[in-house]
């Protein structure tokens, strides 16, 4: 086997393809199966490889590893079992990474609310009066009762109606109007109104 020395960067948030050229001398058109191993000291993910349609050309697609995998150097390697026999013909070295990518959050300042400083004091009350007896009763203000009266709507005014002149009396009304608006026939009377 050869030393790990050549290292491929794949991107860990994607899918990756990554493509080969196996040449097997020796043997008769037998099948071949051909895989990647991805392995550390804990864990080995093996991919099988399919061919290209081109001349012993083997492609491997690796799936998105970001749930799997975190980043880093991974040992790898090229396998290929044919009637019943192993070869590794190729190792290397696999760099996942991260794709770049900018974060912003929003944080919210809170100010720090201060509270008042409570403080209480007491001091000893002197009289000049003297002493009243041993037994001293306190008494506190009473909260005074409230009676609420009852509420009585008001009760609506009712007005009696008019009552409707009938057609003639409207006539006899309009014509004694008419009669005492008459032309004054002199001046005294004009006025004496």
């Amino acid at each position: 086997m050869e030393p790990l020395t050549e290292t491929v960067d794949l991107d860990l948030e994607e899918s990756n393809d990554l493509t080969f050229k196996i040449k097997m001398e020796g043997t008769a058109m037998s099948p071949a199966k051909v895989r990647l191993v991805c392995e550390n000291d804990d864990f080995a993910y093996m991919f099988n490889g399919y061919g290209t349609g081109e001349d012993e050309v083997v492609q491997f697609t690796l799936p998105r590893m970001d749930k799997k995998l975190s980043e880093g150097l991974y040992s790898a390697r090229v396998e290929v079992l044919v009637d019943n026999r192993y070869f590794a013909p190729l190792q290397f070295q696999i760099n996942f990474k991260k794709t770049l990518s900018v974060v912003a959050e929003a944080i919210q300042v809170t100010k720090r609310t201060t509270k008042p400083e409570i403080t209480v004091t007491a001091s000893s009350i002197i009289s000049s009066r003297p002493a009243a007896p041993a037994v001293s009763a306190i008494k506190f203000e009473q909260k005074p009762e409230q009676k609420i009266a009852p509420v009585i709507p008001p009760v609506p005014q009712i007005q009696a109606p008019t009552p409707v002149a009938s057609p003639g009396s409207l006539r006899d009304a309009f014509l004694k109007k008419i009669s005492q608006d008459t032309v004054p026939s002199s001046l005294k009377e004009k006025f004496s109104k």
